[in-house]
């Protein structure tokens, strides 16, 4: 008897993809020489599988409607529907939306179709003897089969369109199996037999006081193929996809958490490089009060590169340098000011009560404090041409201001995100009042900075006019 873990995994449409499961899409990881061995138990085209199972129904329903409330093609109808679902579930991701509200969402639609993934073992199962083109794998090709060919007789209302066993990828073998979920239980309104995953469930006597629908149809199939791997010297153990004791939002909220996780690590190395590299640029100025050379050090003088060309002639290179800085700040206030204001949103949440969104906290503190660095070179080499041009005005001071305030803020924003990564669970006051105040210094200095950029520019204008 081998031990071996078993995946059952129920998703919806819009995870699926029934081209890649027909292989009619090219698939790079697969081995061509074994796509022969891969096994269709049904394949009908969901439009078809539709009108078999809802046509009568639909022409029941429309038969009294007036044409603007008929449905003339119920497949195309839930799509539409869905698809509409997806833009707002997207639109309340970018806005922030908790895990809850976005299920919320979700559950407002229905699902067209399901897709259950079935596998036993993994690619390390046995040495690999298990895995496609293993010594083993016939074992469990054998278990998946009785698997599949009892699934209909089991779950009456769950309409297989579509069911494909997959020999030709790296890892074990595994049926993508594409169903609908339908009912006919009484109803006051809408098509007597229609799409109802909860309909379905019920029918099948599959939901109680104290289970979900899905948790129950899942943990019934892993009993039923743990059953009938048995049949086929394979006993199925508790391992990575043993997780039938946790209830439904338990077990997505555990899956999601280890995914914010891994994010917010990403997300945190790439601002620890980014400050580190910044604090670089940063100490060079301390050490160095001329703009000049500050625009020739490291990666900027790239970047520059057109200002020591535009060294022959003042008047064009203040020109420019204006109109690179002008493009640059166009659209930038407004930005940082929106960004701001969602950044201080999460942090009040984050001191209130804890319900903030840790990886939108970091994301939008990581884009405030970098999404200035182009704005202050453009700035500062903006200052250091007005300089040389016109004698007698000192704009080392303003240069100094200008990059010890962002140095700051950048130091403020380290702290930050080093707390939200080791405490996920609150903000300290006393960082919360700095980076504020930090963040409100930046944004005055700058102000002064483009009020005194102005001027200046007046009066150059007044010279070469004088000239």
């Amino acid at each position: 008897m081998y031990d071996l873990t078993a995946s059952v995994h129920k998703g919806t449409c819009s995870k699926s993809n029934i081209k890649h499961n027909r292989r009619e899409i090219p698939a790079p990881h697969t081995d061509k020489n074994r796509k022969p061995l891969n096994e269709v138990y049904r394949d009908i085209p969901i439009e078809q599988a539709y009108h078999e199972l809802f046509d009568e129904a639909l022409e029941e329903y429309n038969k009294d409607k007036i044409p603007c409330r008929r449905i003339d093609n119920y497949y195309e109808h839930l799509m539409d529907l869905f698809s509409k679902n997806e833009e707002k579930v997207r639109q309340a991701k970018l806005q922030g939306a908790s895990y809850k509200r976005l299920a919320r969402i979700r559950q407002t639609t229905k699902k067209p179709y399901y897709e259950l993934i079935v596998s036993l073992g993994n690619y390390d199962s046995y040495d690999g003897k298990f895995r496609n083109g293993g010594e083993l794998e016939d074992y469990a090709i054998e278990a998946l089969r009785e698997y599949m060919y009892s699934f209909e007789e089991r779950n009456p209302n769950l309409y297989v369109f579509g069911a494909y066993m997959h020999r030709d990828e790296p890892g074990v073998p595994h049926w993508h199996i594409n169903y609908i979920a339908w009912t006919d239980m009484p109803v006051k309104s809408g098509l007597k037999k229609r799409v109802s995953e909860i309909g379905a469930f019920k029918q099948m006597g599959l939901v109680n006081g104290e289970k979900y629908g899905t948790v129950a149809f899942q943990e019934r199939e892993r009993a039923t193929l743990k059953e009938i791997a048995k049949k086929h010297n394979i006993n199925i153990v508790d391992g990575q996809h043993g997780k039938h004791y946790l209830e439904k939002q338990e077990y997505i909220l555990t899956r999601k958490q280890i995914k914010t996780n891994e994010a917010v690590k990403q997300i945190n190395e790439s601002a620890r490089q980014l400050i580190e590299k910044q604090d670089e640029f940063s100490e060079f100025i301390k050490q160095r009060q001329d703009g000049e050379a500050f625009i020739e050090h490291l990666e900027l003088k790239a970047e520059n590169a057109e200002y020591h060309d535009m060294l022959s002639s003042d008047s064009k290179r203040i020109s420019e340098a204006w109109s690179e800085f002008q493009s640059v700040s166009a659209n930038y206030f407004e930005e940082y000011r929106n960004k701001k204001q969602v950044l201080f949103k999460e942090l009040q949440r984050a001191r209130n009560d804890n319900r903030h969104n840790q990886q939108l906290i970091n994301t939008t503190l990581s884009s405030i404090i970098f999404s200035n660095d182009l704005f202050i070179i453009k700035a500062v080499k903006l200052f250091t041409l007005l300089h040389r041009y016109i004698k007698g005005i000192s704009l080392d001071r303003e240069i100094d201001k200008l990059q010890a305030v962002n140095y700051a803020l950048k130091q403020e924003a380290k702290q930050i995100l080093a707390i939200t990564n080791e405490t996920a669970e609150s903000i300290r006051q006393a960082d919360y009042e700095r980076l504020a105040l930090q963040l409100d210094n930046y944004e005055n200095e700058v102000k002064h900075s483009l009020c005194l950029i102005n001027k200046i520019q007046n009066k150059t204008i007044q010279i070469d006019i004088e000239k």
